[in-house]
């Protein structure tokens, strides 16, 4: 029983992370801020000590947050002070100004400042500006997604395996859905500060449980959820430049791709007119995907919501999966 729900949980996770990467995270993180969850901790100090010793790899935002001492690098001198600056003990320095570069003094010229213009009898035949590219215009549901405030539903996992997901964001906050045969069906829901595990039942009755240690100690689930939430960055902050617009052909019909770049990312939007069928995210050589019917601003009443929930308990939750 508890097997089958930590295998739920797992899961919801990890179609959390396939749509989103975190590449596109594009407003630059605090200083020592380097998990983005807006306050320095201890845990800061040790993705800096694990950058330091190539246990863990980071982004440029992360990177610019992790390097406290400005030396170029994340080492354990930046873990240190990091964890000093936690603790109330110590402050970050200040960035050092750039030292403006010296300029040599211009020798003055004996030659003539400009040169007699030579007459010319050829006629001048190229338009003296270039003409305007054409802005490239794509669905709105791109600049909804790229908003960080959509909802999407779709299909994940390969053809032997397909999940039906719901994924409503706005902001920080974002919940995963899972639906399952019936009413039955569960959410992992990040809301502020808090985070929780929804479920309804066959009878369509709806319950809520706060996700803490302690719950995951009953689950045998050995997971770090607060490190989990805040390194999937849902967040958006626009649409990062013009795409790239190609067409590719797939179960005989020809789509639209557009396809934008983030840093090493690639994210790529097949649409069949202004409706969006596919997302697929291209980084380090992996490719993810995701078949979607609906991809819109709308998100519904009943996501990023526990209101009209019933608190219980993991036992009576884990009961509705056996």
């Amino acid at each position: 029983m508890k097997n089958k729900l930590r295998n739920i949980i797992v899961f919801a996770l990890l179609v959390s992370l396939v749509i989103v990467p975190t590449a596109f995270a594009a407003d630059a993180l605090a200083l020592g801020d380097i998990n983005a969850d807006e306050v320095i901790t201890a845990a800061d100090a040790r993705i800096a000590l694990r950058a330091a010793a190539k246990l863990e790899q980071l982004t440029v935002e992360q990177t610019e947050a992790a390097d406290v001492n400005y030396s170029g690098e994340v080492t354990a001198e930046d873990a240190r002070l990091i964890l000093r600056v936690a603790a109330k003990l110590d402050v970050f320095p200040e960035k050092p100004s750039e030292e403006p570069s010296e300029t040599k003094p211009t020798e003055p010229s004996t030659e003539p400042s400009t040169k007699p213009t030579e007459p010319t009898t050829e006629p001048t035949t190229e338009p003296s500006t270039k003409p305007t590219e054409p802005v490239v215009k794509y669905p709105a549901a791109i600049d909804a997604f790229f908003s960080g405030k959509y909802y999407l539903e779709g299909e994940f996992g390969n053809a032997d395996d397909m999940f039906v997901s719901k994924m409503a964001v706005n902001g920080k906050d974002f919940e995963v859905n899972i639906p399952f045969e019936g009413n039955q069906q569960l959410s992992l829901l990040s809301l502020g500060n808090k985070r929780y595990l929804k479920a309804v039942d066959n009878d369509g009755n709806k319950y809520v449980v706060e996700i803490t240690s302690g719950l995951m100690s009953v689950l045998g689930l050995d997971i770090n959820f607060d490190i989990l939430f805040s390194e999937a960055n849902f967040g958006g902050s626009g649409a990062p430049g013009t795409p790239e617009v190609t067409k590719k052909e797939a179960d005989g019909k020809t789509y639209d791709v557009y396809t934008f770049t983030k840093n090493a990312t690639k994210i790529n939007f097949y649409a069949d007119g202004d409706t969006i069928v596919k997302i697929e995210t291209v980084s380090a050589g992996k490719t993810n995907a995701v078949g979607v019917s609906t991809l819109s601003s709308e998100i519904p009443d009943d996501m990023l919501t526990v209101k009209g929930y019933t608190e219980t308990n993991i036992f009576a939750l884990a009961a509705m999966f056996q």
